[in-house]
């Protein structure tokens, strides 16, 4: 759990510190966002290659692989001397986060019994939602007591710490030696996702039009090209096998569509409490806390009842509670009292946590366990992929929306966790041959 702590808290914490980066870095505005999108794009770009790695050499070994991937990147962002070495830095912190996080859902199920499986995952999913949550508090209190390389250095103690128990405790398991890495596949991979994400985001934040539709065609293209050639290998890196199955492909895009909507909210919640609700930074951030206390006390409750309910009724359920909490958050105005605004953020993280544990079993559960790699990797891609599309899609209404942006944000969130929620009950009429072992 510290791990995946270390490789989520990673994306999260660089947000708020982008102003004192490009300040004490003299670096523009628009040279300082890559600090965020490097780390970005090298985690998606890495997670199928990773989780391809862990077919062959065991999950163990790529998830200790990435924590010290992790900390040497930390080592070199906070020595950067300038915003290339930093971005560069970032891009090798992606690729160690990226391995952690392609292994851990695998880890977990590798760990605990099935009958358990609900309850760790849950564990690992309140780590990574309460990461996302924290880090702009962690930034904040950080740039307080000293400066922004403080936000790399704390990773090293951790990430040793880390690195320790799981040198001691992670299981070993061996590979399978004929899954081997098609670097033609890697390449294609590296293109595809690249191209897209920048393409989009270029899009997303009102750069040149055709440079970003040109990205984004070559990226299509070239995921075209991938999914060509994957389907001829036995030992695909895009577990294309797993995604025929129902129940696998559902709680995917379950997976992307809820955490799209998670960042609907997250980006652009800041801005309603400033400017829509007329609270400060820090009061704003104080009420915020909701947030991952309502992840937090649900946790273990979501657990148990993924254990012995359908995902199809517990993530539905959880799914269509957030998408209340976030339209009631529409439409706070100042006069809102703070306890009325820090119950509607309890309301949403007691939502999202009974969404994600129910769909992450039911996605694992959908694998067969020799496929657990592909599967825990396709899961932590899903992740960012909607994480990604939400922080773009906000930023494209920010940049084409003249009024009441944060309401619309607000709203889309709403509406896409009820389209989620609907898909997520579409599995209860699956036939029995579809669904994974257990209930989904």
């Amino acid at each position: 759990m510290l791990a995946v702590l270390l490789a989520v808290l990673d994306y999260s914490v660089v947000n708020v510190a982008l102003p004192a980066l490009s300040q004490a870095l003299k670096a523009t505005s628009a040279a300082s966002i890559w600090v965020v999108n490097a780390y970005q794009i090298a985690s998606c770009t890495m997670l199928l290659p990773a989780g391809a790695l862990a077919q062959r050499w065991g999950a163990r070994r790529i998830c200790l692989t990435g924590l010290g991937v992790l900390i040497a990147g930390s080592v070199g962002c906070a020595a950067a001397r300038d915003i290339t070495m930093l971005a560069a830095a970032r891009i090798v912190q992606g690729l160690g986060g990226a391995a952690i996080l392609s292994v851990s859902a695998d880890l977990f199920r590798r760990l605990y019994p099935p009958a358990a499986i609900g309850r760790a995952l849950a564990l690992s999913s309140m780590t990574a939602s309460i990461a996302v949550a924290i880090g702009p508090s962690v930034a904040a209190v950080v740039l307080h007591v000293m400066s922004w390389r403080g936000l790399f250095l704390f990773n090293i103690p951790l990430g040793l710490v880390a690195f320790g128990l799981g040198w001691r405790f992670l299981p070993r398991a061996s590979g399978l030696a004929s899954a081997r890495l098609d670097l033609r596949a890697v390449i294609l991979n590296a293109l595809a996702f690249g191209g897209v994400l920048l393409g989009g985001d270029w899009l997303a934040h009102g750069g040149n039009r055709a440079g970003g539709l040109c990205l984004l065609a070559a990226g299509c293209a070239a995921l075209a090209a991938f999914v060509t050639v994957e389907r001829r290998r036995e030992h695909p890196m895009l577990p294309l096998d797993l995604l025929g199955r129902p129940a696998f492909s559902i709680a995917a895009l379950t997976c992307a569509m809820g955490y799209l909507a998670a960042n609907f909210f997250m980006v652009s919640i800041p801005f309603a409490l400033t400017r829509d609700a007329g609270r400060s930074v820090e009061e704003g951030g104080l009420l915020l806390t909701g947030w991952p206390v309502g992840i937090v006390l649900i946790a273990q409750v979501a657990g148990r009842l993924s254990d012995r309910l359908s995902a199809s009724v517990v993530s539905s359920c959880g799914l269509g509670i957030v998408g209340a909490a976030y339209s009631m958050t529409a439409f706070i105005r100042p006069e809102s009292s703070d306890f009325s605004i820090l119950a509607r953020f309890l309301l949403a993280g007691i939502g999202f946590g009974l969404f994600v544990s129910p769909n992450n079993r039911a996605l694992m559960l959908a694998a067969p366990h020799a496929r657990s790699a592909g599967a825990s990797a396709l899961l932590s891609l899903a992740r960012l992929l909607g994480q990604t599309c939400g922080a773009m899609a906000t930023a494209f209404v920010f940049a084409r929306v003249a009024q009441d942006r944060t309401t619309v944000c607000l709203l889309a969130g709403a509406g896409t966790a009820w389209v989620a929620a609907v898909l997520s009950a579409g599995r209860a009429w699956l036939p029995a041959a579809a669904l994974p072992i257990g209930r989904s």
